[in-house]
Parts: C-alpha cells; sequence; structure tokens
C-alpha cells in the first residue's frame, strides 16, 4: 500500500514536469527557426496563421527528440528535489527499498518509450509532410519571393535557380541559371537573357511555371554534352493536381513505407543510405 501511495506521488511530480520539458525544448527549438519564420512573414507576405501552422507541424516533427530529453529532464529534477528534500530517506526510513522508489522512472520510461516510437514512425512523419506541403503551397502563392537577386537559390521547387536581377512584384528575371537535378543520372542545366514567373489559378490551386527567353539547354549523359539553343522555353513548375502526390522525403516516410521504399529494385547506394539513416 505504501509503495503504491509513493509511486503515484512521484508520477504525480514526474508528469507535469515531462510536460513542461516538452514545451520548454519546442520553444527553444522553434527559436533556432525564428529567423526562417520571420522570413516568411517579411519578404513572402505569408500570414500569421500560416505561420502558426508551420510551427505546428515542425513541433510534431520535433518529438521523438523532445520525448526523451523531456523524460531525461522530469526525472533528473524530480529526483533531485526528493533528495534534496530528504524525502528519499523518508521512504526508505518506513521500509520503502530502491527497486520501489526508482520503479515510478522506469514506468514513465517504458510508456514515452511506447509513444516515442509511435511518434518517431507514423505522427513525426505525417508532421513533416504536411511541413513540406504548406512550404510549397505558401511558395506557390509568391513564387518570385523564393528567388533572392545574385544568389543562388535552392529549394526552388527542387531546383536551384541564379538571377542577376529579380523583380519580385512583376516575376521578372535576368540573366537567368537553373540547375535541375531530379533525374541524377541526367542533370540538366538551363541559361537564359530573361525569365518570367508566370502564375496561374485553377480549381485545383495555383499553378506556376517559369518562361525563359533567348538562352540554351545544357546536358550532360553518358559523357556526352547535349547543347539546345531556344528562343522560348517553359519550365513547369508547380501542378496543383500532382501537388498531393508528390515524392516524400526521407523524414517523411512512415516506417512501413521506408520498408517498401529499401525494397524497391535498383536502388542506388546513396538513396538507400538516406533512408537507412
Amino acid at each position: 500500500m505504501r509503495a503504491r501511495l509513493m509511486i503515484r506521488y512521484i508520477l504525480g511530480e514526474m508528469i507535469p514536469t515531462f510536460f513542461m520539458g516538452v514545451i520548454v525544448f519546442i520553444l527553444i527549438l522553434l527559436t533556432f527557426q525564428a529567423l526562417r519564420l520571420t522570413d516568411y512573414i517579411l519578404i513572402h507576405g505569408v500570414k500569421v496563421i500560416s505561420v502558426v501552422e508551420m510551427m505546428g507541424f515542425l513541433s510534431t516533427s520535433f518529438l521523438p527528440i523532445l520525448f526523451p530529453m523531456s523524460l531525461l529532464f522530469a526525472v533528473v529534477l524530480t529526483y533531485g528535489r526528493l533528495s534534496a528534500d530528504a524525502e528519499i530517506v523518508a521512504f526508505r526510513s518506513i521500509g520503502l527499498g530502491m527497486p520501489s522508489i526508482i520503479a515510478p522512472a522506469l514506468i514513465l520510461s517504458i510508456l514515452i518509450g511506447i509513444l516515442s516510437l509511435q511518434t518517431s514512425f507514423h505522427i513525426a512523419p505525417w508532421g513533416n509532410r504536411q511541413f513540406e506541403l504548406l512550404v510549397t503551397k505558401l511558395g506557390s502563392e509568391k513564387p518570385a519571393t523564393i528567388v533572392k537577386e545574385a544568389t543562388f537559390s535552392e529549394g526552388f521547387f527542387d531546383r536551384v535557380v541564379y538571377a542577376n536581377k529579380v523583380n519580385s512584384k512583376t516575376g521578372a528575371l535576368e540573366h537567368v541559371f537553373v540547375y535541375d537535378e531530379s533525374t541524377p543520372d541526367n542533370p540538366v542545366t538551363v541559361i537564359a537573357r530573361e525569365g518570367r514567373i508566370i502564375q496561374e489559378k485553377t480549381d485545383l490551386g495555383n499553378a506556376a511555371s517559369l518562361r525563359l527567353s533567348d538562352g540554351s539547354i545544357h546536358r550532360t549523359s553518358q559523357g556526352r554534352h547535349t547543347k539546345i539553343d531556344f528562343s522560348t522555353y517553359d519550365v513547369s513548375l508547380l501542378d496543383p493536381a500532382e501537388q498531393q502526390f508528390r515524392s516524400k522525403t526521407p523524414p517523411s516516410l512512415t516506417i512501413e513505407e521506408l520498408k517498401a521504399r529499401m525494397k524497391t529494385k535498383g536502388l542506388k547506394k546513396d538513396e538507400r543510405l538516406s533512408l537507412e539513416i
């Protein structure tokens, strides 16, 4: 009876401390993303509600790391306080041994371990996936703001783009360089004198394309270099019909999807390594 009361008492101390630790660590990790999130508001003109959604999805993806950290925080803080207040000595004086005193920490560890497994395998990948889709959706609303003048901008709809001059209001670009490595065996480099990002609203969402003028396409395959000159060339950046079905990144895959992906025939060594990690 005494052991049960003690276990309930210590668990009652640890559980609130655990949740407090989760909140504190989430705030700390979000602080490191503050500059990135502020950039979305000031440069991309994203609404505050969308930034709150992004913070929620980011927090979900952090949970597999935060749960073990918060558990350690709760155990150290709780047992440290019990020791400082001589409560552990009091427990032992009434005949309770160390196994009984340690039992609450073990019980909470098992519960948090099970929760962490479910979070790692399902909840965190879902949060990461939703974050990716939301960022792409926000980027489709003002795609020109993604490109920074005289800077190689990565993550421009899975491409690397460079432009000497950028007009974010009209979407006009000057002296454009685009590198597309969506097919690693056959990367494509496009160089153009000027370009313009064209947006179009459809029933399914925003579509975007990059119209390049007066340039050339360079391909390298099996040691051969091919050059194609063009006067006008359209690059499809975003198709809303395909958006929900775009390939997931490894952090967005559930454990079942990871196993299925790793069984894919012809999977390259670097791709398999990224999935295993």
